[in-house]
């Protein structure tokens, strides 16, 4: 990736609900929740993710 550019997947997302950078860049962005409603979040493998929850109406 160079820099500035994003991959083709969070480009194509009509919702704007990917984005792609070091968990570093992403928790600092986005905070550190790792757990949300239907996914079961496994300390063995510790993926690569986190959750931005919606914001309340």
């Amino acid at each position: 990736m160079e820099k500035g550019q994003q991959t083709i997947c969070v480009e194509a997302c009509p919702m704007y609900a990917l984005d792609v950078g070091t968990m570093e860049q992403l928790q600092e962005k986005y905070g550190n929740i790792v757990e949300a409603e239907g996914f079961l979040n496994n300390d063995k493998i510790k993926p690569s993710i986190i959750f931005k929850p919606k914001r309340t109406k």
